[in-house]
């Protein structure tokens, strides 16, 4: 029988119908969460990595990384997910896990939400379990950035390789096997996160791995009071050692600094020749002898061996002085460059001023009555050995006839009248300077050794040598010469970090010292590349403290120029050795 024309009309509407209806509950339950066919008892659950796992891609302030649960049952068990992450265009994946319920005060089970930063999902694949992924993730959101866990694979490397020096060859090969596989992975590990900013999930699961292994051989191994033992023998060994070749490396930077170029040392035998052969009834026209032992007018010290040196020193000086003829200059130098210093002064003769050439040897027996050679033994730091630096300490016996005296190092340049600082109250100390409250006693003193802990403070400014105005009345009130040899008596030049910042000084003059401001006298100019000009120019006494001195090659070149303007370099004696300015 045929069927009328709409029949299949009929048909074709309640096939649709019937459609609409069975995938009605599926539309339901994923846009509402509710579930028509199943009980609540029903174990099986959907499970949409969509939803289950959101995908945080850049969120905004606002947005927030959630997990939508449904259909769970009050107190079951949630269990944990497979590894299935969604990855975004970054590798990054934000991982959102659900821990155990709690119970509240209702009674009612609650979820927590833990938001863990993990690796690419390429690395999460490598996991085979599915608790160790959580906990790998969990400590590499916890445990701080790549800087921390390089720290911790490096002390882990350091203990593997105890323990491999520890475990007898003959024993335990296994074990020792194994932490040589665990030392080459850590290392390979080390290797990738130094050049990595990011820190790796294998790298992690690497840490994890080795303290497995070094727990085993803690274990095996469980006292080690025989091996440490042995271990801080030598690390006290390894640091004597340290010492020593730290020694070593500052006498070799100090005659690197001090060694002079071809063409002084060329300038320093010229005018010595120059001396021998010249009339001596000259060589008394050079000091007025009258104004050398006046003590109201302005007397300064400079302890050199460099002819240079000491010229640009005069110079600045005498130019910067609103009352150059009341300069009177006291060069004390050794007797080698007595001859050749004397020469170029009775060349270049610094009028107004005058100038008093003395010999450092006449004065020797005075530092050695105080810091005798077997006292010295073993120190080969210039800061304590050099005679220069030990005569410092004696000024009031190599000026026995004056008041003040300011002191200058060979290396300093004068850009301003120092005459103020005759005139100022000292209010009884013996010695003003600039602190360097960037710099700490403790920076330069071993404060655990009980002497110094209980007389100075560690935390006290340093104070500049290199331009100091001395009261040498107070200094010889005070007995601080004595003070100077007690503390060489008691061996602590020992106790010294470095020689640098003069340490011996700055215990001797310690709560004996008026405050500058930091104008009068900046440092660092032989060492620090970042001083500003404008500040260079502002200071009264620019000092090249540090081993790139201005008359050597390596000289900072941004800075020699501050010391050059004061050298005539079309001098006759220095156009001979070919000084010139470069």
């Amino acid at each position: 029988m045929r069927l009328p024309f709409c029949y299949p009309r009929y048909f074709l509407v309640a096939a649709l119908l019937l459609g609409i209806v069975g995938i009605l509950p599926v539309i339901i339950h994923l846009h509402f969460g509710i579930d028509l066919f199943l009980e609540d008892s029903d174990p099986i659950r959907f499970f949409d990595p969509e939803r289950d796992y959101l995908l945080n891609k850049d969120p905004g302030p606002t947005d927030s990384t959630t997990l939508d649960l449904f259909g769970q049952d009050a107190g079951e068990e949630l269990k944990g997910p497979e590894e299935n992450v969604h990855q975004n265009s970054e590798s990054r994946d934000t991982v959102n896990r659900v821990k155990d319920g709690q119970s509240d005060n209702d009674g009612n089970t609650g979820t927590h939400e833990n938001n863990v930063t993990i690796a690419t999902t390429e690395e999460m694949s490598e996991l085979s379990d599915q608790g160790t992924l959580e906990e790998d993730a969990e400590r590499l959101y916890t445990l701080g950035g790549t800087k921390e866990r390089i720290w911790e694979m490096e002390d882990q490397l350091i203990m593997a390789k105890a323990y491999l020096d520890f475990v007898p060859k003959a024993n335990n090969t296994l074990l020792r096997q194994e932490l040589k596989l665990r030392t080459r992975d850590i290392e390979k590990a080390l290797g990738q996160a130094n050049k990595s900013s990011d820190f790796s999930m294998s790298a992690l699961q690497t840490i994890r791995a080795m303290e497995a292994t070094l727990s085993k051989a803690h274990r095996a191994y469980p006292d080690c009071s025989e091996r440490a033992y042995k271990i801080r023998s030598s690390l006290e060994k390894k640091e004597e050692e340290l010492r020593t070749v730290q020694n070593e490396l500052l006498y070799l930077v100090h005659v690197a600094s001090t060694s002079l170029p071809k063409g002084i040392q060329c300038l320093s035998l010229r005018l010595t020749s120059e001396y021998f052969t010249s009339n001596p009834k000259d060589h008394k026209l050079l000091v007025d002898r009258h104004k050398v032992q006046k003590p109201y007018l302005h007397h300064y010290a400079v302890f050199s061996d460099n002819v240079l040196a000491c010229a640009v020193v005069v110079n600045s000086t005498i130019s910067s002085s609103q009352e150059p003829e009341k300069i009177v200059f006291h060069v004390v130098t050794d007797s080698l460059n007595f001859p050749a210093m004397t020469m170029w002064f009775l060349l270049n003769p610094p009028t107004p001023a005058t100038i008093d050439i003395l010999v450092w040897d006449n004065y020797e027996q005075l530092a050695a009555n105080f810091s005798p050679t077997d006292e010295l033994v073993g120190i080969r730091d210039p800061a304590y050995t050099s005679t220069v630096n030990r005569l410092q300490f004696f000024l009031p016996n190599l000026f026995p006839f004056l008041h003040k005296i300011l002191v200058l190092d060979h290396d300093v340049v004068v850009q301003r009248d120092l005459s103020w600082l005759w005139r100022i109250n000292m209010e009884g100390k013996v010695t003003c300077a600039v602190k360097m409250c960037n710099h700490q006693l403790e920076d330069l003193l071993d404060f655990t050794d009980p002497i110094l802990s209980s007389s100075f403070d560690p935390k006290a400014c340093v104070l500049a040598f290199g331009m100091n105005m001395f009261d040498l009345n107070e200094w010889r009130k005070q007995g601080l010469t004595a003070s100077y040899g007690n503390w060489i008596q008691k061996g602590i030049t020992r106790k010294f970090r470095t020689g640098e910042g003069w340490p011996l000084a700055q215990l001797v003059f310690y709560n004996h010292t008026a405050y500058l401001n930091g104008g009068w006298h900046l440092l660092g100019l032989g060492n620090d590349m970042n001083v500003r000009r404008e500040e260079i120019k502002k200071a009264a006494v620019i000092h090249y403290s540090g081993t790139r001195k201005p008359w050597i090659d390596s000289a900072i070149r941004e800075y020699k120029n501050f010391w050059d303007k004061y050298l005539n370099y079309n001098n006759p004696s220095l156009q001979k050795c070919h000084v010139h300015n470069n």
